[in-house]
């Protein structure tokens, strides 16, 4: 089996959500990040995911080891030996799914609606006890 066999370059697309369901391992090689919505979709989808640790952005989701697996930036090695791990074990591919799915669910539209929910309603009151 060649890495053609395997790996798949995907351009932009419009429905995620089949590519998603389909895939079982997400792969994000970025040197920099804001938040990566991108790997946040891949854990909510249970891929298992091997990013790499920049600045700032995959190590906010991902604990490494636990629901992901973090690499050096520039590590072409660790990055290769990673895939593999993950390519030859289900059992670790399925684990590390299943607590990205976990870990990212504080992220979902319900629980972002209610933090903002929660700061409104608690800078109303800051308010009006600043007023009385």
């Amino acid at each position: 089996m060649s890495l053609h066999d395997i790996v798949q370059l995907i351009g932009t697309i419009k429905d995620i959500e089949r590519y998603y369901s389909k895939a079982s391992i997400y792969v994000s090689t970025s040197r920099s990040e804001g938040f990566p919505n991108a790997l946040a979709e891949a854990m909510s989808y249970g891929c298992a995911c091997v990013a790499t640790d920049c600045l700032t952005g995959p190590s906010e989701l991902i604990e490494d080891r636990v629901n992901g697996f973090l690499t050096e930036v520039n590590n072409i090695f660790d990055i290769r030996n990673k895939l593999e791990l993950l390519l030859v074990n289900q059992r670790l591919r399925k684990s590390l799914g299943y607590a990205a799915i976990e870990s990212v669910k504080k992220y979902n539209l319900e629980s972002i609606a209610k933090e903002w929910e929660d700061f409104i309603a608690l800078t109303i009151s800051k308010s009006i006890k600043n007023k009385c």
